[in-house]
């Protein structure tokens, strides 16, 4: 039914609904960043070399501990191939 047909009351109702499904999305989006942090600090802090590389080869990622392991610095590994560690 387009908003011109609709009573007002409908669309208090629908505006009402509207305001509700954005607290929630905007509740998910912060409950999403702090897991997302929660996630960051694990694979930084892991007592293990991380090292993501993308289907193409290339390094999308490198933890601190893997920096030490391999002697580099992140930002000069990644988007390079990942046969430079090896």
């Amino acid at each position: 039914m387009k908003d011109q047909n609709k009573t007002k009351r409908e669309l208090i109702q629908e505006l009402e609904y509207l305001r509700r499904r954005v607290s929630e999305l905007e509740n998910l989006e912060t409950v999403s960043m702090k897991a997302e942090l929660r996630y960051q600090h694990f694979i930084d802090n892991a007592p293990v070399g991380i090292v993501i590389v993308n289907s193409q080869g290339r390094i999308n990622f490198v933890n601190a501990y893997a920096e030490k392991q391999f002697g580099y610095q992140s930002a000069d590994l990644v988007s390079k191939q990942a046969e430079v560690l090896i």
